[in-house]
């Protein structure tokens, strides 16, 4: 659960763990937002384009990869850099989101696709992505 990760659980760790103040936390934050509502039209354009599997691929293997460098790059104490870092994140999310919401509802027939997108991604949410900052504390 990106979301979670990189902008609910991310500002109170770069607050609380990193000793940045709260507020650059969440100019960071609201920047990489902002970033994102702006790139998300862009990335759903180029799924139509070159296919929604391979930009979900380029979303999921980048920010499986990016994880780590995200968090070293978090603890150089350097705002720029923190902000550099979770910029490279949002890019790899605003590939995802979008996508993800039309790939689960291309993949159901129409007749079943409010029933069952509904069900399984709030299940989904409710189990996987509310426990993600909890988990993510855990690890530390």
């Amino acid at each position: 659960m990106l979301l979670y990760l990189i902008y609910v659980f991310s500002v109170t760790y770069i607050s609380s763990m990193l000793h940045y103040t709260m507020q650059q936390a969440l100019n960071i934050n609201i920047i990489s937002i902002v970033l994102l509502v702006l790139l998300e039209p862009w990335m759903g354009k180029l799924s139509d384009r070159i296919g929604r599997r391979s930009v979900m691929i380029f979303a999921l293997i980048g920010s499986t990869i990016w994880i780590w460098p995200y968090f070293w790059l978090l603890g150089q104490h350097s705002m720029a850099i923190a902000l550099i870092a979770q910029i490279v994140m949002t890019v790899f999310a605003s590939a995802y989101f979008p996508v993800k919401m039309v790939y689960m509802v291309e993949m159901v027939p129409v007749y079943l696709r409010f029933r069952v997108v509904a069900f399984a991604y709030a299940i989904a949410v409710s189990l996987f992505g509310g426990m993600t900052p909890f988990v993510a504390s855990l690890l530390i």
